[in-house]
């Protein structure tokens, strides 16, 4: 056993707070939620880490979200994933999971490929070439 532990880098209302982000990102009249809210609260405290270390960072971000069959705190972990790294989270494999779950999540909604982000077209567009 490691004679250190490993800091968690997550706050524990991290689902509720990518939640938020997701809801916000779907509709940002409906949802009523604060933009200068979404930043202090689901942005700007992660941006920082998410970009110094992308692959650890998602990666304990897809370990909180997992079997999490995808919902309003996996379009949110994509939107975060889009602010922090903007082209890097198309093709980074640790952050590509979080913005294919929140198009998939769009798509189920009824939403139309109009109906996504410019950087969710482009990712699935990518998938779709297999690329």
């Amino acid at each position: 056993m490691a004679w250190f532990k490993r800091r968690r880098r997550l706050p524990a209302d991290m689902l509720q707070r990518l939640e938020m982000l997701g809801r916000f990102t779907l509709g940002r009249q409906e949802s009523r939620i604060d933009s200068g809210e979404v930043w202090r609260r689901c942005l700007a405290p992660f941006l920082d880490e998410a970009r110094a270390d992308p692959d650890g960072f998602f990666g304990e971000l897809g370990e909180l979200l997992r079997g999490d069959a995808g919902g309003f705190a996996a379009l949110g972990a994509g939107q975060l994933a889009w602010e922090a790294l903007s082209d890097e989270s198309l093709t980074n494999p640790a952050v590509a999971p979080f913005v294919d779950a929140g198009i998939d999540f769009k798509l189920a909604r009824g939403l139309t490929r109009y109906d996504l982000a410019p950087y969710e077209v482009g990712r699935l567009s990518r998938r779709q070439s297999g690329t």
